[in-house]
Formats: C-alpha cells, sequence, structure tokens
C-alpha cells in the first residue's frame, strides 16, 4: 500500500518517522507522499528524510493536498492537522475512497466524532484514531502488572502530562478552544484515554480546570471515581516558557509502587529496595502505524477501535462540564 501524511506539524514527524522504520525493516508498504502549505515545515521535512536516505528516495512534498493525492494515488492517508480540521478532511477523504488514520483527538465533540463514524461506515473505508499510548510499552507494562496482580490490588493511581504553552502551533491554533478544546483535548485526553484502556469506564468524574493565554482551559486536575481506586490526573499547559515536556505516573499497588519518567523508566520500590523495571521498548508510533496497516488488511480492530475515541472525546467534555461546575462530580 502507498501512505501520504497531511500536514507536517509536531506530531507528523512521529508518524513520518514510524513509517519510514517500518520501510526500513521491510514492509512492503510505502509512504510516498507528506504536504504542508508552510515552505518552512517542506523544508524541514527534507532534514527528516536525509537521515532516511536509504528508504526515503521515493517521498515527495506537496503545498497542494489535492496534487499530492492525484500523484500519488494513496491507499492511506494519515491526516497530521489541527483538531479543527479533523472532522471535514475526515469526511471529505473517506468519501473520495481512501482508509484514513487521524490524529488524536478524534474530533471537537461528540457530534463531530458521529459524522466521522457514519461517513466510515458509508465509504466501506478503514478510519483509525491515532490514540498512541494504546500501543506504548510504558503503559502496556503498567496494564500487565495491573492484569496479573503480581503487586497485588492497586489502590490509587496518578497521571501527569505538562508543558509549557504550545505557542508553536499554526495560527496560534491551540490558544483558541473552539479550534483546540485546550489542554483537556488535546493533551489531557492521553490520559483519560489510558485510564479508560487499563480500568474500564468509572462511574462517574469531576475536575477543576483554569485559563491563560486566552484559551479558556490550560490546566486541568480530574477524578476519575471507581469503587475500589483512586485515579486522578493531571493536563498542564501552564508551564513557564521553556520549561521541559514532562509526562509520567504512580502506581501505589499493595505490595509495591511503580513510577515511571519522562524517559520512559520504570521503577518498582517494594520490599525496602528500589529496583530499575527492565522491558522491551519498540517505536509507539510504528507500532501504531503496522497496526493501522493490518487492520486496512482485514485485521479486526480490537486495540483501538473508533467507539473508544469518540467516547474519550465526550469524557473531556463532561470533565469541562465538571468544571465549570466547579468540581462537582457527575455520573457517566
Amino acid at each position: 500500500m502507498k501512505i501520504c501524511v497531511l500536514g507536517y506539524g509536531m506530531i507528523a514527524r512521529s508518524h513520518v518517522s514510524g513509517y519510514l522504520k517500518t520501510m526500513r525493516a521491510g514492509s512492503e508498504d510505502k509512504l510516498v507522499g507528506v504536504c504542508d502549505i508552510r515552505a518552512e515545515r517542506r523544508e524541514a521535512l527534507k532534514d527528516q528524510l536525509a537521515n532516511f536516505a536509504d528508504v526515503s528516495g521515493d517521498v515527495h512534498s506537496y503545498a497542494d493536498y489535492n496534487e499530492m493525492l492525484e500523484k500519488e494515488a494513496p491507499d492511506i492517508v494519515d491526516i497530521c492537522l489541527p483538531t479543527y480540521m479533523h472532522r471535514d478532511f475526515t469526511v471529505e477523504l473517506l468519501e473520495r475512497g481512501y482508509h484514513v488514520q487521524c490524529e488524536k483527538p478524534m474530533a471537537l465533540n461528540a457530534a463531530e466524532c458521529d459524522d466521522m463514524i457514519r461517513a466510515a461506515e458509508k465509504s466501506g473505508k478503514t478510519l483509525m484514531i491515532g490514540m498512541t499510548l494504546r500501543f506504548e510499552a510504558l503503559y502496556l507494562e503498567l496494564k500487565k502488572m495491573i492484569d496479573d496482580g503480581r503487586y497485588g490490588k492497586l489502590k490509587s493511581i496518578h497521571f501527569e502530562r505538562l508543558s509549557d504553552f504550545p505557542v508553536w502551533g499554526y495560527e496560534n491554533w491551540f490558544g483558541d478552544i473552539k479550534r483546540s478544546g485546550g489542554v483537556a483535548l488535546d493533551l489531557h485526553i492521553h490520559d483519560v484515554d489510558m485510564i479508560r484502556f487499563l480500568f474500564g469506564e468509572p462511574e462517574a468524574v469531576s475536575a477543576v480546570a483554569v485559563g491563560n493565554h486566552n484559551c479558556d482551559c490550560i490546566t486541568i486536575e480530574s477524578r476519575f471515581h471507581y469503587k475500589d481506586k483512586i485515579v486522578s490526573a493531571i493536563g498542564d499547559w501552564g508551564r513557564a516558557e521553556g520549561t521541559p515536556f514532562a509526562m509520567y505516573y504512580y502506581a501505589n499497588f499493595e505490595k509495591a509502587t511503580v513510577l515511571s519518567d519522562t524517559k520512559g523508566n520504570i521503577t518498582v520500590c517494594a520490599d525496602g529496595e528500589v529496583t530499575p523495571y527492565e522491558y522491551e521498548r519498540p517505536d509507539r508510533m510504528q507500532m501504531e502505524e503496522q497496526y493501522m496497516e493490518a487492520v486496512v488488511k482485514g485485521a479486526s480492530n480490537d486495540i483501538n477501535p473508533l467507539p473508544s475515541a469518540k467516547r474519550d472525546v465526550e469524557i473531556v467534555q463532561i470533565l469541562m462540564e465538571s468544571a465549570k461546575r466547579e468540581g462537582e462530580k457527575i455520573a457517566l
């Protein structure tokens, strides 16, 4: 199959890298085109392709996506555009007969998600949303620990995902909550999705949030209410400019505390000892893209189905409603 990427912002670089790594590993599926309207982004693409010169010789850059589609005739289009463009481009491309992978979040609201799902069903083409942590070994190892009970029952867990404000976005789209959904929909949704992936649906949720930078939500702290455990998460764009990105979790089990860090390291604290946890770390974007290609070829999408991606958006909407109500607990 032939694959094209639409948009070449920060996340698209990871997507392009994943495709090129897959090609280097011998895949017959090929990245053939990348489109971005900004000349400086197309120049930056040249540097990335140069690092994969052994496999990237047939990858072309475009300023116009229709020209790319006409010349490259891809099977799959990977949408790496700002959130407010997801619904319209996804529906259009599905209707034109392409399989689509679309970056997270699925869309700005549940109604837009429904439009995308209907378009996929009507077209008979595959649509998958890039909920990439479902392919991230850092979290898959945590799921193994929870599921097999090696450290006893989980008692509490906390997730954080933190950065300075993303001023680098095209036309400052992150700063407009009507186009980005704020930190809750853009960044916090990763942990919302992972919490649901690990524990199923909570009975209720609650949240508090603050705004800044002309955006109604740059920091959000959420609670996910389960009967047998405490689950919380923070999403933050409120750090001072230049503060490094950070993400981690810490989990208290009956017999151990498990800690992660931004570099993907896991530490287990148990019986008075602090022990590094060794595990394999495949490239999550490469794994996600290989999975998408397998689904297009007929495999069942059991890991990352569309209704779940839509539900993430719905939960974020409910969290924002709770924040407007000063942290009121809302049953699901």
